[in-house]
């Protein structure tokens, strides 16, 4: 086609050619895009070719059809109607784009980077002490030494551990913010005031410029004249659109780290207010806090040092930025959580604009795209060139990349729910492949070992209940050994540690992990572990990790339900318990450890070497797992699923004793009243009882007992009519037992084991005989 001649006809279409004008030799030249947009606004791309070559096809006229000519991803393209266009390459097949149009459109690379986790609790027994992870807990120099200086025993309970979130996508944001170079004081000083309600200043501005000397803070000696001149402040924002602008702040890249001088006396009880008002609407009360310092010094300036103060503070000039967010790059989440982006952006930011990057992650949950991290929700942004790490919420679906040790491979019980397994208490060893040496303590195989005192703050000694959650860790280096299976069992033993009866675990287990949909899509599937293929019961896989599509994090590798019942009779009645892991080859026969005492038995595949390990603790190495030198690694439980039992039986004025149902006692102020009850849990998993009495509507509350005692229609102490009464002379009252069980289930108290009463009665002080 000749440059200049008509536009040549391809059998019902018609071709043309775009070309750059002005453009110069070695000159970049942008990336084109053409398209069409229907009139429902759907957009299809025209194909260009590497000369800037297109084809319009006439069957889209009289359509109502646009074409929009720019770069990819352009957010003001120039557009044609589509029949105007048509019929102007029918008569000169070349476009020439005029120079201003397309220079402005020429874009340069960015590319941006970040790692998405999620935490959960911290495994020190199985990795090294993770002290670079304790940097985000600490925002100073100081606490940073001091934390280094602790061994890991020591250092806070409840440390996390993060993980990978491995499957989902990043949507990219960036936003540009621009904002005013000089914004007079003045108005700053009232933008704050309406957000402190300081409203004696608004009502009497500084007059700009201050004139010397200074007056000093909030001490103006008369009502001066609203400046001339100045413009408006922008209507403070609501907390959705505060939040979602709130990245114009961080646009401010070079502001220093603020204010650290204190608050006028005359506006502490202004502040006192506007953080209430913060903390109710769940605002960061301590941008109140930083606005009343920047107030307090800003007040105290002469003119000229308070324009440089603002010069200073660019965060001060927030009010007055206006900013806009678009979507510039989609990804996906790579295998170790990490994703890379690049996209195009105009190269030139006039004065005073910045540009930041907010990131959108999703997964599929439950079949749906669901958001799990979220700066846009937030107000929350990073640098560009901020190696962005992003802490997903709970929701999320991590993989499970345990980061195992090298060395010689073991299996271990790692938790039970959300407790680690070293809480289970035993005072003696495993001294067979289901038993442990007696006689056995009168603690052993409960939970969190500790004082028999009173304590309600936490519960000690507790009985296991419910349905019990495991997790075992199985060491990636067993696969190459041929293990691939494993059993649960469920031993009953006696006083003395030795079994009495058992039973396996045949419940189904399925886990969850990630694959791939026939439309190319990540999803999630749940896989059932359970192999009946195999002769032996109660046979799992063993999940291996997998690098290629993950198994999702914090899965149980079995459930046992303690309160099943087997036609109608308990199969685990109130007792003391060995759960026992056996591992197997692909052939349904048993691998024994090599460092077993006992030889393998009939049916067995013989031994391997790996061992069976305990977590016995404290938690921080050296020595916090054991070698189990038996056929099978079992754990002491000791199960209770008895509920407490309470009841307020009686009232007791004076000495007498009434069951009587409505009770209005009538007496001098130093007589006294009472309560019998019954408070117990018989297997003495009681962790304590408590009786308030509450005096009318809006009473004080005494407390009248609280023990950790079984009470079988006991008294509690007798309190005087006046005592309860204070300056009234009559009124009701409410009497509430609560009585606590210690039982727990791994994820906590079973607070369904507790149990309540309530009795009402009223008093009335009268006149002595």
């Amino acid at each position: 086609m000749e440059a200049g001649g008509k536009g040549r006809r391809a059998k019902d279409a018609v071709q043309g050619r775009l070309e750059l004008a002005g453009l110069a030799e070695g000159e970049r030249a942008p990336e084109l895009e053409l398209a069409a947009v229907d009139a429902k606004g759907e957009r299809r791309r025209v194909d260009l070719g590497d000369d800037g070559s297109f084809t319009l096809d006439p069957k889209l006229l009289k359509k109502g059809v646009t074409l929009e000519l720019g770069t990819p991803g352009l957010e003001e393209p120039r557009r044609f109607r589509y029949d105007d266009f048509f019929a102007r390459i029918q008569d000169d097949a070349v476009y020439r784009i005029p120079g201003p149009a397309w220079r402005g459109w020429l874009r340069f690379r960015e590319c941006v980077t970040g790692r998405v986790r999620v935490c959960r609790p911290w495994r020190p027994w199985l990795e090294p002490f993770p002290l670079a992870e304790l940097a985000p807990l600490t925002r100073s120099s100081s606490a940073a030494l001091a934390i280094g200086s602790l061994s890991p025993a020591h250092v806070f309970p409840g440390l996390r551990r993060c993980w990978p979130v491995c499957q989902g996508r990043v949507e990219v944001f960036v936003r540009t913010c621009c904002c005013p170079i000089v914004v007079q004081p003045p108005v700053i000083i009232r933008d704050i005031c309406k957000i402190i309600d300081c409203r004696r200043l608004i009502e009497r501005p500084p007059r700009w410029p201050i004139p010397e000397p200074d007056p000093g803070p909030f001490d103006l000696p008369e009502p001066l004249p609203e400046p001339a001149g100045l413009p408006e402040p922008l209507p403070r924002p609501g907390r959705a659109e505060q939040e979602m602008d709130h990245g114009a702040m961080y646009a401010l890249e070079d502001a220093p780290e603020g204010p650290g001088g204190a608050i006028a006396p005359a506006l502490e009880a202004s502040v006192a207010r506007a953080v209430r008002r913060a903390e109710a609407a769940g605002e960061d009360p301590e941008r109140i806090v930083r606005l009343a310092r920047h107030l307090t010094a800003l007040v105290a300036l002469p003119a000229a040092e308070q324009v440089r103060y603002v010069e200073a503070f660019p965060e001060l000039r927030w009010w007055h930025c206006t900013c806009s967010t678009r979507k510039v790059a989609e990804v996906p989440l790579q295998s170790d959580g990490h994703f890379d982006a690049c996209f195009s952006l105009v190269p030139f930011l006039r004065i005073g604009c910045h540009r930041r990057v907010l990131y959108r992650v999703s997964q599929i949950i439950g079949g749906q795209w669901v958001v799990v991290y979220d700066d846009l929700a937030t107000g929350h942004s990073h640098g560009l060139d901020e190696d962005a790490l992003l802490e997903a919420d709970p929701r999320a679906r991590s993989c499970d990349h345990p980061d195992w040790p090298g060395g010689r491979p073991f299996a271990i019980l790692e938790q039970i729910g959300n407790t680690w397994a070293d809480t289970l208490v035993h005072s003696t060893d495993q001294d067979g492949e289901t038993s442990f040496a007696g006689p056995l303590a009168a603690t052993d195989g409960l939970a969190n070992a500790g004082p028999a005192t009173l304590n309600t703050s936490t519960p000690y000694n507790q009985p296991w209940a419910t349905g019990l959650a495991l997790r075992y860790g199985f060491h990636p280096g067993l696969q190459a050994l041929g293990i691939t299976h494993f059993r649960t069992r469920v031993v009953r033993v006696d006083g003395n540690g030795d079994p009495v009866s058992e039973f396996t675990v045949t419940a189904p287990v399925s886990w969850q992990k990630y694959y791939e949909t026939p439309s190319g899509d990540v999803g999630v599937e749940p896989v059932l572990l359970n192999d009946a293929s195999l002769a032996v019961e109660g046979l799992c896989r063993i999940p291996y990790p997998d690098p290629v599509w993950p198994w999702l994090g914090g899965q149980w590798h079995v459930v046992v339900d303690t309160t099943e019942l087997v036609s109608g009779v308990p199969r685990m009645p109130n007792g003391r318990y060995t759960f026992v892991l056996d591992l197997f080859n692909n052939a349904g026969q048993r691998v024994v450890p090599d460092s077993s005492l006992e030889a393998p038995g009939a049916g067995d595949a013989g031994t391997a070497a790996f061992d069976l390990r305990r977590l016995v603790g404290p938690i921080g190495p050296p020595s916090s797992t054991v070698v189990v030198p038996h056929k099978a690694l079992a754990s002491l439980f000791y199960v209770d699923n008895l509920p407490t039992y309470g009841d307020i039986e009686q009232i007791l004025h004076g000495a007498t004793p009434s069951a009587t149902n409505c009770q209005f006692l009538a007496g001098p102020a130093d007589d006294t009243v009472a309560l019998r009850y019954s408070a117990r849990q018989l297997n003495g998993f009681q962790w304590f009882h408590r009786i308030t009495i509450k005096q009318g509507l809006t009473g004080p509350t005494t407390t009248a007992v609280e023990s950790t005692a079984n009470v079988s229609s006991g008294d509690t102490p007798s309190l005087s009519f006046s005592s309860l009464l204070g300056s009234e002379t009559k009124c009701a009252f409410s009497a509430n037992l609560a009585v606590l069980a210690r039982h727990t289930n791994g994820f906590g108290r079973v607070s369904a084991y507790d149990r309540y009463d309530v009795a009402a009665f009223a008093l009335e002080i009268t006149a002595g005989p």
